[in-house]
């Protein structure tokens, strides 16, 4: 079973088919996250109410737009990556430039292409029926790329994927990272949508 939407939606779905008996873990149910940001802890309760097992496999949020569309997604490197950095927050804070804990994911730059603006929000371009040139997407973030990310991670005493809670054979894709913390224009969204 396979749940997608809003992190919030998701979590009410979960936990009224715990009321009404339904056995998640008995399904295997993954789940997939669109449009907010949400904490580790948060999706380490979600996944003991669907009776995970493997954290980084069992859920991965993706980042878009609705002009966009995918521009990228959680890879079991990156939510390894930010779980990691969930228990390490002045390493966070030095890395990302913030408290909080943004998004955390990677793309394919063949087919996406992300830049940082002068104001610390990000661009993209991508070919969509569409085609995006440099798009203001107006979300705070900030970019590193895949060799980057390693490298900032063997300076934390981090040199494998087993430091990082996953089977030390398991192979990452080389792909660059984007970090979003959401909309630089003070909007925040509720159950997708943007309040001012």
């Amino acid at each position: 079973t396979v749940l997608l939407g809003y992190p919030p939606f998701i979590k009410d779905v979960i936990d009224a088919g715990r009321v009404e008996g339904i056995e998640w873990a008995r399904y295997q149910t993954k789940c997939v996250f669109a449009g907010e940001v949400f904490s580790e802890e948060w999706r380490t309760l979600l996944n003991e109410r669907i009776g995970s097992q493997t954290p980084c496999f069992d859920s991965a949020s993706l980042y878009g737009t609705a002009d966009g569309g995918v521009l990228g997604n959680e890879t079991p490197y990156s939510i390894a990556i930010r779980r990691w950095l969930s228990r390490h927050p002045a390493v966070a804070r030095d890395w990302l430039g913030e408290s909080r804990l943004p998004t955390l994911v990677q793309y394919d730059p063949c087919s996406r292409f992300f830049e940082l603006h002068d104001d610390g929000t990000l661009v993209v371009s991508a070919e969509n029926s569409v085609p995006l040139v440099r798009y203001h997407i107006a979300d705070q973030g900030g970019l590193i790329g895949f060799d980057a990310m390693q490298t900032l991670l063997a300076e934390q005493g981090v040199h494998g994927m087993d430091d990082l809670g996953l089977s030390k054979d398991y192979q990452p894709r080389r792909l660059p990272f984007v970090f979003v913390f959401g909309r630089a224009d003070f909007t925040v969204s509720f159950y997708g949508a943007n309040i001012y």
